[in-house]
């Protein structure tokens, strides 16, 4: 089966409709689709063929009480992370888990709901075992965790035993050493099978067979538990920036299969047409050679920048506030970054007012909250805030 963002799948919507993705980059944000309210259609609740849709291998229909007696034992089963809930396994073929679970109540871009609020992507087999399993709030089953979480259910409070960043890190390493039966002090991040990301709305925990997510809502919620086929991880890249030549160890002569061979396969992509990868900290639009047009790094890239001069070596997320007074709406630090990168002799040259073309644009956009500092074929990104933080850089292919 090809490579697929997990979490992705079973987050098909935790209300049936496709998550919006956030913003990536200036280049272009994800546009969710729009549905007119004629554009799902009207189903008469009598069917008008009651056998039509029978398929060998979806199971036999079962009665109602039938189906509430099985839903009702199934909640309660305990959660094996990675291994087994509602009394069935990753291991177990789609004919005998369906004469386990209630019946499946609907089907979604590949993805089966069960009453017992799970939901299931099969594999490609010719009687299918589970590629997939989320598990939503809801189901009443316990999974025990290490000292001190004890035994969780989805949809509780986490908040008691996560206050700050550090609480995570170490519920990260926990989960990780038992869910890979090593003892504690195992580093499942350095031993790359487990990976911690972040999104708008919640704090994605990643494991080798699953993975859990806390909602961001008050009292941190453990919002759902999902179990996977192995899946694998990749190091984090941490080349420096040159500055109009390379990111991410990727340059413009650089071929797309070697770059996924060393940081993995993409994440997650946008409407401008860029490819994310590392956690969604690189961005690369590529061309039909497989060469990139445009590269960028934004978020959480480790990568550092040698600006030189008196503003030295930085990363991405770094406040620039020091080298421009808090009434500078952006004009003086182009000009200090612009004499850096590019080298310029004359220690007042100005790239905005340069003749007979100037060298640099500057855009501010208040409402967005961004500066965008434009040098030839290089872009910085800096908040408007007073902390003048870097949140983007991207370069264009020459």
């Amino acid at each position: 089966m090809p490579h697929l963002n997990l979490l992705a799948i079973v987050s098909i919507s935790l209300a049936f409709a496709a998550c919006s993705k956030k913003l990536k980059s200036e280049s272009g944000a994800y546009a969710p689709a729009v549905l007119s309210d004629d554009a799902v259609p009207v189903i008469t609740a009598k069917p008008t063929n009651p056998n039509g849709g029978t398929v060998e291998g979806k199971g036999l229909s079962i009665s109602p009480e039938e189906g509430e007696r099985r839903r009702n034992k199934n909640l309660i089963e305990p959660i094996i992370f990675g291994d087994k809930v509602a009394g069935i396994s990753m291991a177990m073929p789609q004919s005998e888990a369906l004469g386990i679970l209630s019946p499946r109540f609907d089907s979604f871009q590949g993805v089966d709901f069960f009453a017992e609020h799970l939901r299931i992507v099969w594999d490609g087999g010719s009687d299918p075992q589970p590629f997939l399993i989320g598990i939503d709030p809801g189901y009443a089953g316990t999974m025990k965790l290490p000292a001190p979480y004890g035994d969780v259910t989805i949809g509780q409070n986490m908040d008691a035993f996560l206050v700050t960043f550090a609480d995570l890190q170490q519920f990260l390493l926990s989960l990780g050493a038992q869910f890979e039966n090593q003892a504690p002090g195992y580093d499942c991040e350095k031993a790359l099978t487990c990976q911690q990301t972040e999104s708008e709305d919640a704090y994605i925990l990643d494991f080798r067979r699953g993975g859990v997510r806390l909602s961001k809502q008050a009292g941190l919620p453990l919002s759902f538990v999902y179990f996977s086929q192995p899946q694998k991880f990749f190091a984090r890249p941490l080349d420096p920036i040159v500055y109009g030549i390379s990111v991410a160890g990727l340059t413009f002569q650089s071929k797309r299969t070697v770059f996924e061979a060393r940081v993995g396969p993409p994440t997650a992509t946008n409407d401008a047409g860029y490819f994310f990868y590392d956690r969604e900290s690189v961005g690369v639009r590529w061309n039909n050679l497989g060469n990139p047009l445009s590269m960028e790094v934004l978020g959480t890239y480790q990568g550092p920048l040698i600006f030189g001069g008196t503003v030295g070596t930085r990363k991405i997320g770094d406040s620039f506030a020091e080298y421009a007074p808090s009434t500078d709406d952006g004009t003086l630090l182009i000009q200090v970054l612009d004499r850096l990168l590019n080298k310029r002799v004359d220690p007042n040259f100005n790239c905005l007012t340069a003749t007979p073309t100037a060298l640099c644009q500057l855009t501010i956009d208040t409402t967005s909250g961004f500066i965008q500092m434009q040098m030839d074929r290089n872009s910085f990104l800096f908040t408007t805030s007073a902390d003048r933080r870097w949140i983007q850089y991207l370069v264009n292919a020459p």
